[in-house]
C-alpha cells in the first residue's frame, strides 16, 4: 500500500485497522505485525502474527524462497528485507515500494509467501532508513533476471549482499588525527595516486600515510602548525577531487615520547613487525641491539611504513630474544624521541606451528584466491593467502595454531583482491565461498583440505 493503515488498540484485546489507500480486486494482503504485540502481563511477544486477507475469492498460495548471504565473507545476512516486484524496470528499486516484501532470519534464509503467480525481479536490502528503497550506500542484492512465480517452483533463490562503490570520488569525512597532530580525511572510495596542492600560503603536509583500504589517508604537518587555516586541493592523478578546510586544533602540549611495542612473533625466515605511534623521518640503527642468550645478534631494520618497522634475524627455533632501544634511536615527525625501551619476544618451534594443505583437484579453481583467516579478535593473526594457478598442492606453512576459516574467491578479473558489484550495470559481486567447517589447526599438524 502507498499509504500506510492507521492502527488503534481497543479495549487490550482488539486492533481497529483503518486502510487509507484503494484496495486492488482479486489480491491478498498480508499484515505482519513484526515484534508489536505482546502479552499485556508478561510482555511475551506473539509470533507468528500474520493478518491474511483477499478482495478476490481465495487465498494466493504461491511463495518464493531462498537464502540471502554477505558477498564479501559468505556469511549469513540475517533481518534484511527480501523484495519483489512487479514493476520489472531497475530505477523501481530506487522509485516505488516493493509489491511483496519479507524479512532474512539469522540464517540468512527467507521465504516469501501468499503470493501470486506471474514474473517479478527479486531483490535484497540492508534498508538503513526504514523507506523500503534503495539508497545509494545501502546493501543491495539482485538476480540478474526475473523470476517466475508459478505452481510447483521450487527453486531456491540465492542473493549475494553487497555495497556498491559510489560513483564519484569525494571528501566524506574529516577527522583530528593523532595527539591532534594529524589530519585524517576519508574518501567516498579508494583514491589511486593521491596528489597535494597547497592554496593561499596553506603548508603541505611533511607525511602523507595511506590506509589499508586506501579509502582514508593521514596528513601529518611538520613541524605542526597551531590554530591555522589548512586549505589542501585533493587530486587523484590529475583529476581534482575536492578541496578541504580546516582549522588545525592548538597541539598537544603533553605528548610524550615516541611509542614503540611488536605485533607477531616472528618465525622461520620471517620479520617483525613493529609499530610506531606516530611517523619518523630517520632512525639510528647503533642505538638498537637484539640480544639472545647474552650475545648480540646480527640483524636488520627496516622502515616499511610511516609507522612501521620491519625486524630480520636469522632466527633460532625456541630462541628468547630481547630488542633494546636506547633514547634518541628515532626521530619522530613530531614530539620527543623515544625513551630507553625493550622487549622480548621468542621464536616458536616448528613443532609447535601447524600446516594447511589445499589440493585443487578441479581445474575450475584457476585464478581462485585461496584465504586462511582466523576470527582472532585481537587481530593479531596474520591473514595467509595464495592465488590458484592450476590443479595441484597450495601448502600454509609453519603458521600458529588456531582456529581457521578458508575462503575461496573466484577471482573473475584476477586482481587478487574482492571486487563488489554494480545494481544498473547488472555485474553481481564477486563469489567468495567459504569452506565447510573452521579447520581447527594444533601444533606440529598437517591438515588437507582437498577441493575436487
Amino acid at each position: 500500500l502507498d499509504k500506510a493503515p492507521d492502527f488503534e488498540l481497543k479495549g487490550g484485546n482488539k486492533v481497529i485497522i483503518t486502510l487509507n489507500d484503494t484496495l486492488q480486486a482479486n489480491t491478498t494482503y498480508t499484515m505482519n505485525f513484526g515484534e508489536a504485540i505482546s502479552d499485556y502481563n508478561e510482555g511475551n511477544i506473539l509470533s507468528e502474527n500474520l493478518f491474511l486477507f483477499s478482495t478476490g475469492d481465495f487465498i494466493d498460495s504461491l511463495s518464493v524462497a531462498g537464502t540471502l548471504f554477505l558477498a564479501e565473507n559468505d556469511e549469513a545476512c540475517a533481518s534484511c528485507l527480501v523484495m519483489l516486484y512487479k514493476n520489472l524496470i531497475d530505477s523501481a528499486f530506487f522509485k516505488s515500494k516493493p509489491y511483496y516484501i519479507s524479512k532474512s532470519n539469522e540464517t540468512g534464509g527467507f521465504r516469501i509467501p501468499y503470493l501470486s503467480g506471474g514474473t517479478y525481479n527479486l531483490v535484497g536490502l540492508m534498508d538503513m532508513d526504514a523507506d523500503l528503497k534503495y539508497d545509494r550506500g545501502e546493501q543491495l542484492a539482485f538476480l540478474n533476471q526475473p523470476i517466475e512465480v508459478s505452481e510447483g517452483d521450487s527453486v531456491l533463490h540465492e542473493l549475494r549482499m553487497f555495497r556498491e562503490i559510489e560513483e564519484e570520488l569525494f571528501v566524506k569525512n574529516i577527522d583530528v588525527g593523532a595527539f591532534k597532530q594529524s589530519i585524517v580525511v576519508s574518501f567516498s572510495k579508494d583514491v589511486k595516486d593521491l596528489n597535494l596542492k597547497a592554496l593561499a600560503d596553506s603548508p603541505l603536509p611533511a607525511e602523507t600515510i595511506d590506509f589499508d583500504r586506501k579509502d582514508s589517508v593521514e596528513f601529518w604537518f611538520s613541524p605542526h602548525v597551531d590554530d591555522k587555516a589548512i586549505a589542501l586541493e585533493l587530486l587523484d592523478s590529475e583529476m581534482v577531487i575536492d578541496t578541504i578546510n580546516v582549522r588545525t586544533e592548538k597541539r598537544k602540549t603533553d605528548i610524550g615520547p615516541l611509542s614503540i611495542r611488536e605485533t607477531v612473533l616472528p618465525h622461520n625466515e620471517a620479520t617483525l613487525p613493529i609499530k610506531l605511534d606516530r611517523p619518523v623521518k630517520s632512525m639510528d640503527v647503533g642505538l638498537m641491539e637484539l640480544i639472545k642468550d647474552s650475545l648480540e645478534v646480527e640483524f636488520s631494520i627496516e622502515q616499511s611504513g610511516p609507522k612501521e618497522l620491519a625486524l630480520s634475524a636469522a632466527w633460532e627455533e625456541n630462541g628468547v630474544y630481547t630488542m633494546s632501544i636506547l633514547p634518541g634511536a628515532f626521530e619522530p615527525l613530531v614530539g620527543p624521541t623515544n625513551d630507553s625501551t625493550s622487549f622480548d619476544f621468542k621464536c616458536p618451534a616448528l613443532e609447535s606451528l601447524g600446516t594447511v594443505i589445499v589440493s585443487i583437484i578441479d581445474s575450475s579453481y584457476a585464478n581462485c584466491v585461496l584465504t586462511l583467516r582466523s576470527p582472532d579478535k585481537k587481530g593479531q593473526l596474520p591473514v595467509h593467502q595464495k592465488t590458484v594457478t592450476d590443479t595441484g598442492v597450495y601448502t600454509f606453512s609453519n603458521i600458529k595454531p588456531a582456529s581457521y576459516s578458508l575462503y575461496i574467491l573466484y577471482d573473475e578479473n584476477e586482481n587478487g583482491k574482492w571486487d563488489t558489484g554494480d545494481y544498473l550495470n547488472g555485474t553481481q559481486p564477486e563469489r567468495v565461498v567459504k569452506y565447510g567447517e573452521n579447520i581447527q589447526l594444533k601444533g606440529n599438524w598437517e591438515i588437507e583440505v582437498i577441493l575436487d
